[in-house]
């Protein structure tokens, strides 16, 4: 556990991921306890606790639309080899990142007075682009799931149809069964991808400016529920921090 902590304190995105489940934690337990009891010390301290991680978890995103200029030239240039509506997908999806982080940087700059910018009209705008950014990438995360299933529906066929009629060898048989456990690995990868896209979609659809369970369901989603949201989010990244 020690190890696992100290990997993670190591890594910026682990670091950053730790803040979040800080954030998101203290989220959902603020809104528990004071939901119980409005007075609640505990609740009051946690809920001084989520704000203070929010901000700081804005420090941590500085600069970070620097990144994806080059992200967008790739995908301009699909290196990837995406078929067209796909790396339109890929677009909406780096140039709605980049966009938010931009507007994310100018709130965090407004809220500090250092630049005369409205952090909340710039926090609520960096929403439309997150929202866009996450719709994209859900899209994305389950075509790309459902990829190698099929991939892995295909590979069990074969096998079984080797194995009833005869004609699989012993060395095509060993080749199929490690396609089969390298098509599952990456199989829970795109799992764990698409739960993240879920979460962060769910997340950003709240958000002041999208409120889009507010217009749908007449009220938006309360902090216990995207509190827990959040931490299964932040929960995949830190997995796939300590397991890369």
């Amino acid at each position: 556990m020690a190890a696992t902590l100290l990997k993670l304190s190591n890594d910026l995105e682990g670091r950053d991921k730790l803040t979040k489940l800080c954030q998101y934690s203290t989220r959902a337990l603020a809104y528990w306890i004071l939901t119980a009891d409005p007075k609640s010390p505990l609740g009051q301290q946690l809920s001084a606790l989520f704000k203070a991680s929010q901000a700081a978890r804005k420090a941590f995103r500085v600069g970070k639309s620097f990144n994806y200029p080059a992200k967008i030239t790739a995908t301009l240039e699909n290196k990837k080899g995406l078929v067209p509506y796909q790396r339109n997908l890929q677009l909406v999806q780096d140039i709605g990142m980049g966009t938010f982080f931009v507007f994310d940087n100018a709130a965090f700059f407004g809220a500090s007075k250092v630049l005369n910018v409205d952090a909340g009209e710039a926090a609520k705008r960096g929403g439309y682009f997150w929202f866009c950014a996450n719709v994209a990438g859900f899209i994305l995360a389950y075509e790309a799931l459902k990829t190698e299933t099929d991939k892995e529906t295909e590979l069990h066929n074969a096998l079984a149809a080797g194995t009833a009629d005869g004609s699989l060898t012993p060395e095509a048989a060993t080749n199929l069964l490690s396609e089969i456990d390298a098509t599952q690995t990456a199989r829970w990868k795109k799992t764990l991808a698409l739960l993240k896209t879920t979460c962060d979609l769910i997340v950003s659809s709240n958000t002041a400016g999208v409120r889009l369970p507010e217009r749908i369901l007449g009220s938006k989603l309360n902090d216990g529920i995207v509190g827990v949201v959040g931490c299964v989010s932040a929960s995949v990244v830190l997995y796939n921090c300590v397991h890369k």
